[in-house]
């Protein structure tokens, strides 16, 4: 029994997680067993959509390569990795010079197995081949080697993918979307899908007002079908954002969508970036690209950023595997990515019920914010001043930027004019959201302001 996700993603990862073939349809299998409620959507194989054609359905039983001494060098029981992904079938003697054409390597990891993939994009045409370590590329012997790849191609079969629905007040969804595709590989895709996967999971018990999606895609194609098939859904998302490289321990980074005008991008910045003094935003694309690209297109409009961890290098090789994932990694990504849903879910428009300036320090009110009040001083904590409801982050924040206490207050009761929201006198003020709500709804407790409802999406 499977008790963790990080259980989940340590079972699936050596998958042959192909776009389209047996093991990839059972590690689907796994994920929508481990989450219940979530769907697993199929389409048929070559079908043709705005030109791109889906995969054929591919499966590989045997894979080997061996030297003229009867070693065996390469074999797809020790690594998916080790046969191009979609590789037709092959067999018999061929020259080391012949072979050459048909190896693959990454002569800047020279002790791992890279990942050959463009087959599953030329699928009409493909080419047989071996993935190598270039270090045992440079060591091969003069003389015949012996291939035998055993492989099928179905455009009978079907492409599966697999999407997990929380339904909201509202139908206007926000869709986290990670690639589950790339076969023995963790950081690059999976732990994109499965941390898209826990949020849903996470938001299940709560009443939201907007309703939330994950989507475990194969990359690109799956997410051109995906919008395509599924019309209502795409009507009903009105933002979204990539989740990728989730569980390596590299810096927290964000990636706009494509016109930076999103409330995810003002959200992630806020979650990741609250003073703005860190080089964690960058445009779209600017480092990496994924699905976001499908999605936020001419036509669909939807905006989508990506939220990773950057900078990668193990991308595309046998590196990239549980020993270089962190759990502590992904559970903070899942847990920021909560903290934008919840901005989403209560950002709101403060309106004053006074006129002037009332005095926070009045013993009625006893709000007046100073850095005596906030510091650890007289054995009182921040979390016991301002409530156990406020997340360790925000304290940590908060006792170490008290410099900006004073002015969040002072620029809060000039705000509160029913013109701004939470999340703008946030930006203005250079205070995590968290903080904020929870002061505001003190006002609000205090009857000095009332919440309006603010619509982002």
């Amino acid at each position: 029994m499977l008790l963790t996700y990080h259980d989940l993603i340590k079972k699936i990862a050596n998958y042959d997680r192909c776009h389209a073939g047996p093991e990839m349809e059972a590690a689907y299998d796994e994920v929508i067993k481990f989450y219940p409620g979530a769907r697993k959507i199929q389409y048929p194989c070559g079908e043709k959509i705005f030109h791109w054609e889906l995969p054929p359905y591919w499966s590989c039983e045997v894979a080997e390569l061996i030297d003229p001494n009867g070693k065996l060098i390469a074999s797809k029981k020790q690594s998916n990795l080790s046969v191009f992904s979609y590789s037709p079938s092959f067999s018999g003697k061929i020259d080391l010079e012949d072979l050459r054409s048909h190896l693959f390597t990454n002569p800047k990891k020279p002790k791992s197995i890279p990942f050959h993939f463009r087959n599953q994009y030329r699928h009409r045409n493909p080419e047989w081949g071996f993935c190598l370590p270039h270090e045992i590329y440079e060591n091969l012997i003069p003389g015949e080697y012996t291939v035998n790849i055993q492989s099928n191609l179905d455009y009978n079969g079907k492409m599966t993918q697999v999407d997990f629905l929380k339904e909201g007040k509202s139908k206007k969804e926000i869709i986290f979307v990670g690639h589950f595709d790339h076969p023995d590989q963790i950081n690059d895709g999976l732990s994109g899908c499965i941390a898209a996967f826990e949020v849903i999971n996470r938001l299940n018990n709560r009443e939201t007002k907007y309703s939330y999606r994950a989507f475990a895609s194969v990359e690109i194609v799956g997410s051109v079908a995906y919008l395509n098939k599924e019309p209502g859904f795409a009507e009903n998302i009105k933002a979204g954002t990539f989740l990728a490289l989730c569980g390596i321990n590299e810096q927290l980074i964000y990636q706009t969508s494509f016109y930076h005008q999103n409330i995810l991008d003002r959200a992630y910045a806020n979650v990741i970036n609250t003073r703005g003094n860190k080089e964690v935003i960058f445009s779209h694309r600017e480092k990496i690209g994924n699905d976001e690209n499908v999605f936020d297109s001419v036509g669909y409009e939807i905006p989508m950023g990506t939220f990773l961890r950057w900078p990668f290098e193990n991308y595309h090789t046998s590196d990239d595997n549980f020993q270089n994932y962190s759990k502590e990694a992904i559970e903070e990504l899942i847990e920021r990515t909560l903290q934008v849903v919840d901005i989403l879910e209560n950002d709101c428009i403060p309106v004053a019920n006074f006129k002037g300036i009332p005095s926070l320090a009045s013993p009625e009110i006893d709000l007046y914010l100073s850095p005596t009040n906030i510091s650890q001083t007289r054995n009182t904590t921040a979390i016991e001043k301002f409530g156990d409801k406020l997340s360790k982050e925000d304290c940590e924040y908060i006792q170490g930027e008290t410099d900006l206490l004073y002015h969040f207050m002072r620029i809060t009761l000039r705000m509160i004019d029913g013109k701004n929201s939470v999340l703008d006198i946030c930006e203005e003020t250079k205070m995590p959201f968290g903080f904020a709500f929870w002061y505001i709804k003190q006002l609000e407790t205090k009857g000095l302001v009332s919440l309006k409802e603010v619509e982002h999406l």
